[in-house]
């Protein structure tokens, strides 16, 4: 009998992922969860900020593991995703698009005023700007030259998405 570890099917990753809110006490794991599939590093005050705009951000568990998560800050009526992270293996299963979709649902409820999300992306990253794209991103005519000053490229796109209450 062969005891190695094999991926369920497409269909059984589907029903067993799940989502919830981001706390104080599971703000650790999107913090892990980044540092694991993303090349920058974010101070944990930037983590603080976004446990305090909890509404704004998304845990995604496959079977009550992390593998997925969203952050964001408010910025007056803007507000910024700083983070978007999906483990590879449970990529293209609509993860990413589902937490994006709750920013979005949450900011067009517009207790707070937003009227616009934006976020950058690395310049190279191209399956990572084509996704934001297809959710309805634009992007800027400008690249931002030098805007991350730990990785290469260092430049980035920024891109925006206009938001509408209902």
């Amino acid at each position: 009998a062969s005891t190695h570890c094999t991926m369920p099917e497409r269909a059984e990753m589907h029903s067993a992922v799940s989502f919830g809110d981001l706390t104080a006490n599971n703000v650790g794991q999107a913090q892990t969860l980044n540092e694991v599939v993303l090349p920058i590093r974010y101070e944990k005050k930037l983590y603080k900020e976004v446990v305090d705009t909890a509404r704004y951000a998304r845990l995604a568990y496959f079977n009550e593991v992390v593998v997925g998560a969203v952050c964001s800050r408010l910025e007056g009526t803007k507000l910024y995703i700083l983070s978007l992270a999906v483990l590879a293996p449970y990529r293209n299963l609509g993860i990413g698009r589902q937490l994006m979709e709750h920013v979005v649902n949450e900011a067009q409820k517009n207790g707070e005023g937003i009227e616009e999300i934006h976020l950058h992306v690395q310049v190279g990253s191209d399956d990572a700007l084509r996704f934001y794209e297809r959710l309805g991103f634009k992007r800027d005519d400008e690249i931002v030259k030098g805007y991350y000053t730990r990785i290469e490229p260092a430049d980035a796109y920024h891109l925006r998405f206009a938001v509408r209450s209902p």
